[in-house]
């Protein structure tokens, strides 16, 4: 699942900054430059942004972990979708759901009722570029260099891109792709 946040400023209760990078008396840069700029920061200024970076993740987990009543930390391989968190939202508190909303609720999934509840997720569609997952396959459009094809399970970190190798599994990816955005039509 994709959230916005964690995203800049950084700025994650105390406690939770803490357990990153206990007892740091410098400044807090919670909103640092985002890109390589030579002595900007100091080792321990880089120690901290990444502290709280974490922190803020921590954050985040945490208040996810209790809308849908999950175990904090607990892992699903399971594939989801930001436009998952209202439906789930809702069922929590009992509602009906919202009218034309595309995503499915998380609930079963959280109290492992279900293993999953979609086949594909889609993420990060933002200036024209975006993400499609299935199973081990990870498709970016356009990716930097065009479209990138990623072996999640052989390369989590997507760092060997094998679009030249599978162009059939990035056809049929992209073909996915394309139909559930005319499904949202």
């Amino acid at each position: 699942m994709e959230l916005f946040d964690p995203h800049e400023p950084w700025d994650p209760p105390l406690e939770l900054k803490e357990q990153y990078n206990p007892g740091y008396e410098g400044q807090e840069i919670i909103d640092p430059v985002p890109s390589e700029v030579e002595g900007y920061l100091t080792p321990e200024e880089i120690a901290n942004v990444r502290a709280l970076y974490a922190g803020e993740v921590s954050f985040v987990d945490r208040w996810i972990g209790r809308l849908p009543g999950a175990e904090a930390g607990k892992r699903r391989q399971a594939l989801v979708r930001l436009s998952d968190i209202a439906p789930t939202i809702c069922d929590a508190a009992g509602v009906a759901p919202m009218p034309n909303i595309h995503g499915t609720s998380l609930l079963p999934l959280v109290r492992g009722e279900v293993a999953s509840v979609r086949d594909y997720a889609i993420s990060g569609i933002h200036c024209l570029s975006a993400a499609i997952r299935e199973g081990k396959w990870s498709l970016l459009l356009p990716g930097a260099d065009g479209h990138e094809l990623y072996d999640r399970e052989s390369d989590p970190c997507e760092q060997v891109n094998l679009i030249e190798r599978y162009p059939d599994e990035a056809r049929r990816l992209e073909g996915q792709f394309r139909r559930e955005l005319e499904a949202l039509e």
